[in-house]
């Protein structure tokens, strides 16, 4: 759980608040089984965009090295990050619904952690498109490596 999303809100109020939550993000960003990866994406894109930038905070001895061993490959990074920033822009542009990718990546963050909190006994009750949707988030994460690998090859990245 995190707090940037507000998922600790609705999980806090109960099941009948996560599910009611689960069911308007699903409608409103139009999440089904065959369009969650696309969702998935834009989170996956994000953490390899991240990954390969130079932030310049100062934290640990051990992330003070890695970030000067990040810094030796400056030159290389800098070639590649426009790649990085082109796909990104490719993968926010699939997603089904239209506005802010900001707030709707955050609200199927939010979907992520509140299928967290349904169980079986929830989704059995929901209508059968929605109930598939949910099970897709929560399966989601399954073969992750699989699906980084295959976004990096789809942009040629690295």
């Amino acid at each position: 759980m995190c707090e940037l999303c507000g998922c600790i809100a609705y999980i806090g109020s109960g099941k009948q608040a996560v599910v009611k939550r689960a069911l308007e993000i699903v409608k409103q960003l139009k999440i089904s089984r065959e369009n969650v990866d696309l969702f998935e994406d834009c989170e996956r894109i994000s953490y390899e965009v991240v990954a390969h930038s130079s932030p310049s905070s100062e934290e640990s001895k051990i992330l003070e090295t890695c970030r000067w061993i990040h810094r030796l490959h400056e030159p290389i990074y800098r070639n590649w990050f426009p790649r990085y920033l082109n796909a990104a822009k490719d993968v926010f542009a699939k997603l089904p619904v239209e506005g802010d990718v900001k707030e709707v990546v955050t609200a199927y963050h939010q979907l992520e952690q509140l299928v967290k909190e349904i169980g079986d006994e929830e989704l059995a009750s929901l209508e059968e498109g929605v109930r598939e949707a949910l099970k897709a988030v929560k399966n989601v994460h399954e073969n992750n490596l699989a699906k980084r690998t295959k976004l990096k090859e789809r942009y040629s990245l690295e």
